[in-house]
């Protein structure tokens, strides 16, 4: 990046425009096949892009404009399927006669109108070099404006009024020579660890209270819904099942379709009645449905605004100093009615899952959410905890063969994702599938019997056996063997890291290994009990135990290994991720028994 000059001009809270020149040179084929097309995704009824000027200087000295024809206009993917919202645009011009060693300058130009608050987040390094990058952002001096932090290391700040105009404030920040971020798997965001600024005009109170008076009007009066409901939960009296029948016929009669609350205006917001009329909604649209149904069928029904970021302490200070609509674009409906029996501040969320999942669950577990109309920053737990506890019952002949028996018993968001895999799985792909499964404990390993499985209660079951020749390794009077199924919560793929570790995805799990020893054997060597928790500063909690347990009269003993893990999202600093590759290996080296 040779160049990256940004202009910010508010005229107020909700509009401004946005201007962008950009100079930057290829230097590899694969910087020339990333740069080879500019892409501008935007919704006319408040935004217009204008690309102002493109071209390209190739090595030899020759400069091409991009001309009309290489521009193209093109709708958004949602738009066919949503004809009722006002169709968003991708703006597509595919630059001329680019090269490895041509140098890329282009300028547009944003003017938004009608936003909920000004919002942005400037990060001033990626993943290539930058020589030198300006942000310029002009405003009200009236304005409210929130601006994080003061200071950033390589990036310098000014403040000032425009020449000749007290009224206006202008903010300038200025980075140069700035080395490329080293690509590496499982970064956090760029803006959480890397200097970036942090702009906003709004407040959360503000706008979930503006947010909360569009969407309960929208669910107000709206006969045909409320009729529909009450047919729906006639003479049922169990608030659980009620909440079940709703949202299966939610789930199966209204189907989800355009963008979040974020990429529209709230004057588009829907009455539900239209929404069951035409059979489907966004995600607002059908939290206005579910909302105006759940009223109708006794509930108490509230909203949050959701995110798809995890709550760490680090995402949701940042969020709580800078407000930004765009980061909680999908609307939930929670329900924590006292006929539900809920303990411990557990909530039931509804419009992300569909017919499969068990009430109570939600893909948006351990994320943040916006209060509705209180504009909290709050943690998403729902009703069901998502986790996964696998039963292994093992038998081992003395010639090394192995018998297993496997028993997964599937919770919150696992029960539902498994639920629809069988109930939609063809025979055949059910074959291949119980294959997979018995391949991944041994490549010899033969399946014995059929692959179960049970869903009509909760949890769910999934069962399967195989056998397992020459398991057990033999070495003079001993048998070898490692436990199946012993996998860590977390994985790691390389011995040193240069940024954060990001470990996104929340895990509960607990295995259960029994292994019942052939005759005449006794334990020789088990390994020593781990027990770790908060390892390099992640939410991370484990627990290995192993021990034997004597046999009756002629019967062998038998080995029992219980494994209990839990990870909550967490970033790892780069200085203390060795702690945790330890750990790791730590945990391999638990896998090994000798009898």
């Amino acid at each position: 990046m040779l160049e990256d000059v940004i202009t910010y001009n508010l005229t107020d809270r909700h509009s401004w425009t946005k201007t962008r020149s950009v100079k930057k040179k290829t230097l590899t084929y694969s910087g020339k096949k990333q740069s080879g097309e500019l892409k501008f995704t935007y919704n006319p009824v408040w935004e217009e892009i204008t690309l102002e000027q493109a071209k390209v200087t190739n090595p030899d000295g020759s400069v091409r404009e991009i001309s009309e024809g290489e521009i193209n206009l093109m709708d958004a993917p949602w738009v066919g399927s949503a004809p009722r919202y006002p169709g968003g645009k991708i703006l597509v011009a595919s630059l001329p006669r680019l090269e490895i060693g041509s140098i890329i300058e282009y300028r547009y130009t944003s003017t938004c109108r009608d936003r909920p608050f000004f919002a942005d987040y400037l990060t001033f390094r990626s993943y290539d070099a930058l020589e030198k990058k300006t942000v310029t952002l002009e405003a009200p001096a009236d304005l409210p404006l929130t601006v994080f932090p003061d200071e950033i290391e390589n990036v310098s700040m000014e403040r000032s009024a425009p020449e000749g105009d007290d009224t206006r404030v202008l903010y300038r920040w200025t980075a140069g020579d700035l080395p490329p971020l080293e690509r590496e798997e499982r970064l956090p965001p760029r803006w959480s660890f890397l200097p970036t600024v942090f702009i906003s005009a709004g407040e959360w109170k503000t706008y979930a209270r503006e947010v909360n008076d569009v969407l309960t009007a929208a669910a107000s009066d709206q006969p045909e819904s409320e009729r529909k409901a009450r047919l729906l939960v006639e003479g049922e009296s169990d608030s659980w099942k009620k909440l079940e029948i709703i949202r299966d016929f939610i789930a199966l009669n209204v189907r989800k379709a355009g963008p979040g609350i974020d990429a529209l205006p709230l004057t588009v917001v829907t009455g539900a009645d239209r929404t069951l009329e035409e059979g489907y909604g966004n995600t607002t649209d059908r939290a206005v449905l579910y909302y105006t149904m759940l009223k109708a069928a006794g509930f108490s029904p509230g909203l949050v605004l959701a995110s798809f970021r995890p709550m760490i302490d680090r995402f949701a200070d940042l969020y709580r100093k800078v407000p930004n609509p765009g980061s909680f674009p999908t609307v939930l409906v929670r329900v924590d009615d006292d006929s539900l029996g809920l303990e411990g501040g557990r909530v039931v969320y509804l419009n992300d899952t569909d017919q499969y999942a068990a009430i109570g669950a939600t893909p948006h577990e351990g994320k943040m959410a916006v209060t509705v109309p209180g504009g909290r920053l709050e943690e998403i737990r729902p009703a069901l905890e998502t986790s996964s506890e696998h039963r292994i019952g093992m038998k081992v002949s003395e010639n090394g063969d192995a018998v297993l028996v496997v028993k997964n018993l599937l919770r919150g968001n696992d029960y539902g994702k498994k639920k629809k895999f069988f109930a939609e799985l063809t025979p055949e792909k059910k074959r291949r599938y119980y294959q997979e499964l018995v391949g991944g404990f041994s490549r010899a390993a033969e399946a014995e019997g059929e692959l179960t499985s049970d869903f009509s209660g909760y949890p769910g079951l999934v069962q399967f056996a195989m056998k397992i020749p020459d398991y057990a390794v033999p070495a003079g009077q001993y048998l070898y063997f490692f436990r199946p199924d012993a996998d860590p919560v977390f994985k790691l793929s390389s011995d040193a890291r240069v940024n954060p570790l990001y470990l996104n995805r929340r895990r509960r799990w607990n295995d259960e290994v029994t292994v019942d020893l052939p005759p005449g054997f006794a334990v020789d060597y088990l390994p020593e009990p781990l027990k770790r928790n908060g390892v390099a500063g992640a939410a991370l909690d484990i627990d290995f135990s192993f021990r034997t347990e004597p046999g009756r009269d002629d019967s062998p003993g038998r080995i029992s290994i219980r494994a209990v893990q839990s990870l909550d999202p967490s970033i790892v600093e780069p200085l203390r991720y060795r702690e945790l590759l330890d750990l790791y290996r730590e945990m391999s080296d638990r896998k090994v028994m000798v009898f």
